[in-house]
């Protein structure tokens, strides 16, 4: 079976531009799925399947959380706040339970919503804080009050400042990012602030969960890129030099890095180099690996998203958007047959989903320590 493009669009079909695959693997014509009722929006910033792959949760910048139907290609539900103005602001993270019976969104004011997937209610819905500090504030400083705006160096800083946000596998935690170094956890069954991790330098983005929830890993400034053990709180690697976690493989034991338009895989339990990939054009952006192992997706700023065989180490496929939109999500169904992306656009457009069915690809098997 060849591997299938489908393009989830709203109220228009998006064809894009799509040429021949890596490696003399035709590329087959996309198939359009007319999406009809989402809202105009500038882009999908966020996206999640259900675990048992028949639902995809998908944010978008203006707000909407919806879900959507992978089969049918329909648009079952769009999820809604108590609070009208939850929506106001872009959606960071989505995601499940791990029963599916819940569905998770972090915005960027800091507000978090729980729905109950099967009736559309509204569960819980608490807000996270950051910092209202400037960049870089020195760490003895006292944080001013909650809601005070903090005034140095002429500029006048408030706001949560929620830098990222990723939820655990499971659903458990939601871990935050702000601009004064440190990354919250929180209960996402509660809403309580469960700990506070303290990096050497500023969390930014992204945040990463490794996929047995028990580590993170964020880009912390200068220092490079720097992994948690949730289990004690302390750091532990320090990738000294690199600057954009993509992904944890599937064991949790390599890190997926972007450098330039290059993917380095980073193996963890050495601290060092296991593999290059080199064939992106533009700068890597988003990089997802197959629950399997094998396979990795990969998608650069300038609309290419690619897919990797790492035990051979070679690029297998490669497709351009060609709707005119960046890749912000990137991510796998739990079987591995699917791969969803978000796009975002400049100007307000209709947003995407693409889906790249995968089932006709192999399955190679790779880890770090023994190449294929």
């Amino acid at each position: 079976m060849r591997p299938t493009l489908l393009v989830l669009a709203a109220l228009c079909v998006c064809w894009g531009s799509y040429g021949q695959g890596v490696g003399g693997v035709e590329k087959p014509p996309p198939l359009s799925l007319d999406l009809r009722g989402m809202a105009r929006a500038t882009g999908i910033h966020a996206l999640a399947f259900s675990p048992d792959a028949k639902t995809l949760a998908t944010g978008a910048y203006e707000g909407e959380v919806a879900l959507w139907d992978v089969v049918l290609g329909e648009k079952v539900a769009v999820f809604l706040a108590h609070d009208p103005a939850t929506h106001r602001s872009s959606v960071l993270a989505v995601g499940f339970s791990a029963g599916g019976t819940r569905l998770a969104a972090c915005f960027g004011s800091g507000k978090v919503v729980v729905w109950d997937t099967g009736t559309g209610e509204e569960i819980l819905a608490f807000e996270v804080y950051a910092s209202r500090y400037v960049l870089y504030p020195p760490p003895e400083e006292t944080p001013p009050a909650l809601g005070t705006p903090a005034v140095r160096a002429g500029v006048v800083v408030s706001g949560p400042f929620v830098t990222d946000a990723a939820f655990s596998p499971d659903l458990t935690l939601l871990a935050t990012g702000s601009l004064d170094g440190r990354i919250r956890l929180w209960d996402v069954s509660s809403g309580d602030h469960v700990s506070t991790l303290e990096s050497v330098g500023a969390a930014l983005r992204p945040i990463l969960f490794s996929p047995d929830g028990r580590a993170i890993a964020a880009w912390v400034g200068d220092e490079g890129i720097q992994l948690w053990d949730l289990m004690t709180g302390r750091p532990t690697v320090l990738v000294r030099g690199l600057t954009t976690p993509l992904a944890f493989s599937p064991g949790g034991d390599v890190l997926a890095v972007a450098d330039g338009p290059r993917i380095l895989l980073w193996n963890l339990s050495a601290n060092e180099l296991a593999g290059i990939l080199v064939g992106h054009e533009g700068e890597v952006a988003l990089a997802s690996f197959s629950p399997h192992g094998g396979l990795l997706a990969s998608a650069s700023r300038d609309g290419e998203i690619c897919l990797w065989d790492l035990a051979a180490g070679r690029r297998i496929l490669g497709y351009w958007t060609g709707t005119g939109g960046t890749p912000m999500a990137l991510a796998f169904n739990r079987s591995g047959d699917l791969l969803g992306v978000g796009l975002s656009f400049l100007v307000p457009t209709e947003p995407a989903v693409l889906l790249v069915d995968v089932r006709g690809l192999p399955r190679p098997r790779w880890s770090a320590a023994g190449g294929g």
